[in-house]
């Protein structure tokens, strides 16, 4: 069996699911490697989350053709950098961390207006995070920046088009793991045009990505974009 299959026939089986977690043992320290970009032993504090994210993963992974390593990895990841981003409260970050870099070497700051400077260390916190799942989708910021939508009808059509993947467990897993959107039920339910999907798939997934991480600040942000008062 695959590992999907290992991890679909050992949902009641606490036993089983014990030993999927001691033969991927080295690849939770390998995920928590990867979001803390730091060494990580089995004594740190990154490892007993890591090991935890793995665990609930195994116990909420559902078949949708998606890879359950992935699944995983996006779990231990989101779930590190929840940890941080709680730790850092009331620390702050060099302002550095707020620019972006382009595979040319090009430099971008990030701009949120009016944020005060106790938030930025939850800020830029948060952009790694998301920069993060956005890479394992193999997008950037600049591919998001590059697929932003210019009109505010359109930027609303696109935050429609988000919140109906989110009422879907199914779809949000599908969208966060494979980066596909299902453009028929978009179309049909959010009441959006086939177009503005097929041309702004990429602001669509960070949009979800954010919405469904708990990127507060950036969720505030996408909601001004897209003209929302709430």
């Amino acid at each position: 069996m695959n590992i999907e299959e290992q991890v679909l026939s050992a949902k009641n089986d606490k036993k089983e699911q014990s030993r999927i977690v001691e033969e991927y043992k080295g690849f939770i320290l390998s995920c928590a490697y990867k979001t803390a970009k730091h060494p990580v032993s089995e004594s740190d504090d990154e490892f007993s989350i890591a090991m935890e994210a793995f665990i609930d993963a195994l116990s909420h992974y559902k078949s949708f053709g998606g890879s359950f390593l992935k699944f995983a990895a996006d779990v231990i990841h989101n779930r590190i950098i929840d940890y941080y981003r709680k730790e850092s409260r009331g620390k702050t970050l060099p302002f550095s961390v707020l620019t972006l870099h382009g595979s040319d070497g090009s430099e971008t700051e990030v701009d949120f207006a009016d944020t005060k400077a106790s938030s930025f260390s939850d800020i830029s916190l948060e952009i790694q995070g998301v920069s993060e799942e956005l890479k394992l989708l193999g997008i950037s910021f600049f591919d998001v920046a590059k697929d932003c939508p210019k009109s505010k009808t359109t930027k609303a059509a696109c935050l429609r088009a988000a919140k109906y993947i989110l009422t879907s467990r199914k779809f949000t897993d599908q969208v966060k793991l494979s980066g596909r959107l299902p453009f028929s039920e978009i179309c049909l339910n959010a009441e959006v045009n086939r177009k503005i999907p097929e041309r702004h798939r990429k602001y669509i997934i960070a949009a979800v990505i954010i919405f469904d991480g708990g990127y507060d600040m950036m969720k505030e942000y996408f909601k001004l974009a897209g003209g929302e008062n709430k």
